[in-house]
């Protein structure tokens, strides 16, 4: 069963519970290129200067639960071709 949605239906901030804080920030900086906009206690806001897009909750207890669903990725939308194929060489490059 498929259920359409309105094509200009998106989401807004994703928050994610994150075990290793450090590990996680040095993914999405250094590597995915986004910038880290404030850091308050275990929590840290990520996006590329405007709106917050990710909020990092760090819980070194954190678990996954077995057998549920739950948000295991998100995507992120560029505004032009040209922007993914510079994403693509900027991920490459850090390998």
């Amino acid at each position: 069963m498929f259920t359409e949605i309105h094509p200009q239906t998106g989401l807004g901030r994703v928050s994610l519970t994150i075990r290793d804080m450090a590990r996680s920030l040095d993914y999405y900086v250094n590597h995915l290129g986004l910038q880290l906009h404030r850091q308050e206690g275990n929590r840290a806001h990520l996006g590329t200067g405007g709106p917050d897009l990710l909020v990092l909750e760090e819980n070194p207890a954190a678990t996954s639960p077995k057998r549920h669903t739950g948000l295991y990725h998100f995507a992120l939308l560029l505004p032009t071709r040209r922007d993914l194929a510079a994403l693509f060489r900027h991920l490459a490059e850090q390998q």
